[in-house]
Formats: structure tokens, sequence, C-alpha cells
């Protein structure tokens, strides 16, 4: 018994993830609204550090083997580098850099908590507005925070350096 097979050419309508596709539009979309997110983070916490800096000055002094006085000589710069970023990622320059460095500064965090996990310190991250401390709450939200600066990251790399649309 013989078997014929036979092939028939068969277009296929195959979504390609160019310009104009709607998942296109919609990783777009998410990247921005990450993006905008993460501004608001960093905005928050630099105006709120700096209204408030003595519970961040508080927990730099402790973490490092410096003075309250001189740790706010820290938080200071901090918090107005940190309203630095939030604008340059809210009208959209510098996001890879900011990205990158926020991803890594939100990774540092995360460790520092997961170090402190056991023994809760008033961290000032958010100046006075919001009470926050090294706890099991300050993992999660570092843990987020690092995911979504993660996100911006990625959404924002160069066709050039991954070699084609993104594929995730």
């Amino acid at each position: 018994m013989k078997t014929i097979v036979t092939q028939q050419k068969m277009q296929l309508q195959i979504p390609q993830h160019g310009s104009g596709s709607g998942l296109t539009v919609l990783r777009a979309r998410a990247s921005s609204v990450a993006r905008v997110l993460l501004a608001s983070v960093f905005l928050l916490s630099g105006i709120s550090k700096l209204h408030s800096p003595a519970s961040a000055s508080a927990f730099v002094a402790d973490v490092l083997p410096t003075s309250v006085h001189a740790a706010r000589m820290i938080v200071i710069p901090l918090s107005l580098a940190e309203i630095g970023a939030g604008f340059l990622l809210l009208f959209n320059r510098w996001v890879m850099t900011l990205a990158l460095l926020s991803s890594l500064f939100f990774l540092s965090a995360l460790t520092l908590g997961l170090l402190s996990l056991g023994e809760e310190k008033a961290c000032g991250c958010f100046g006075d507005l919001l009470p926050s401390q090294t706890d099991e709450w300050f993992v999660l939200r570092s843990l987020a925070f690092l995911f979504l600066s993660l996100f911006v990251l990625r959404s924002n790399v160069p066709q050039s350096i991954t070699g084609g649309p993104s594929k995730w």
C-alpha cells in the first residue's frame, strides 16, 4: 500500500508584532503607564523626604556609621536626585539609564530589607507622609518597585540590542 502525500500551499495570515499590531500598542501603553508610575514613586518619595527628612536621616545614621547631621547631608541630595529622576522619567528622558539605576536602587533596598527582617526600623522612605518600616511590607514594596523598574527597563531597550521587536 502506497501513501501519497500531497502538499497544498496555504497562505496563513499570521499577525506580526510590527508597528500596527494591537499587542505593540498595548506594550507601548503599559510601558508608559509603568514609567509614569515609577516617576510618581520617585516624586512622592523625594518631595516627602525633603519636607520631613528626620526619619530618613535617623535610618541612614542607624545603617551607616555616621551622625544624624551627616546623614541629613546624605538624605537631602538623594531626595533632590529622586525628584530629578521622577521629572526625567515623567518627561520620558534618560529612561533606560534611570530604569537601570532605579533597578539597582530597589535591589539594594530589597537586600537591606531582607537583612533587616526581625528588627523593624522606621526607614523614612516617604518621610513622615507614609510611615514605613523595614518589615515584610517593605520587602514586598521593594520587590514590586524592582519589578516595575525592570519592566520599564526591558520595554525601553532598543530593537538594535534585542535583535528585533521584543518577544516576551
